[in-house]
């Protein structure tokens, strides 16, 4: 669901997917550029390996948060991005 509106995205290992343990942290490192390669040798990137002019971070976080809504059943409005996603 996310791949269709943001066809940029990179695919994440379970390795790193299992260190983000909340929205907030999985669209931070899907939008913050990673500093070893942005030192002008090469394009800015991202940590996911998404080009810098991937989706800004407030779109692609209401994007996760209703694809969560979805599958849990919860409301959007319930669903805290800094909550645990295990625990919470």
């Amino acid at each position: 669901q996310l791949r269709e509106q943001y066809p940029l995205l990179p695919s994440l290992g379970t390795e790193t997917l299992a260190e983000l343990r909340t929205i907030d942290q999985l669209v931070n490192h899907l939008t913050t550029p990673d500093p070893t390669t942005a030192n002008g040798t090469s394009p800015a990137t991202h940590h996911g390996g998404a080009p810098a002019d991937g989706p800004d971070g407030e779109s692609l976080r209401a994007a996760v948060v209703a694809m969560v809504a979805t599958r849990t059943g919860y409301t959007a409005e319930m669903i805290d991005p800094s909550m645990d996603m295990e625990a919470d």
